[in-house]
């Protein structure tokens, strides 16, 4: 199937293939701008003009922050989850914190929720630390901990 070269009405902005050189608004169009099959006409008025096309509007920063406690929320009721199930090899009472946490988060979805998530990590790696053979994970969880509690900075 081959399809024809349409153009953009210079007047109305209908899409009238190449070789119509007038438009059903009366519009006889004989400098046209060739645009490719398929194009909106809003493309060919961009194409003709030269202007750059209209970008999709950006997620506000309330809907980033939602958006990412959403995922917070998700992944520590996963978490949570998984330290009771695998209860022989993880501590079941952070997995009820864990889903606790993730549950709250969830509800809420507001930046003092970055304090919380950020002081359930401290908490986690300093008891790490405490605990000696996971000295690296303890020092990241505390590390990762004041990096969200920062969030609410950027958030609030």
């Amino acid at each position: 199937m081959v399809m024809a070269t349409m153009v953009a009405c210079a007047s109305c902005g209908r899409l009238n293939p190449f070789d119509v050189r007038r438009c059903k608004c009366g519009f006889d169009d004989r400098d046209a701008t060739p645009v490719l099959p398929g194009a909106t006409a809003e493309a060919a008025v961009h194409a003709e003009t030269g202007a750059a096309e209209p970008q999709p509007a950006e997620v506000s920063r309330d809907q980033r922050m939602r958006n990412e406690l959403a995922g917070w929320g998700a992944g520590l009721i996963l978490f949570g989850a998984l330290h009771i199930v695998l209860s022989s090899l993880l501590d079941p009472t952070w997995g009820v914190m864990l889903i606790g946490v993730g549950v709250l988060t969830l509800a809420v979805r507001r930046a003092g929720m970055f304090i919380v998530i950020g002081l359930m990590l401290l908490l986690a790696g300093f008891g790490n630390l405490l605990a000696g053979p996971s000295l690296l994970f303890g020092g990241l969880q505390i590390y990762w901990g004041i990096q969200e509690m920062r969030k609410y900075g950027a958030y609030s």
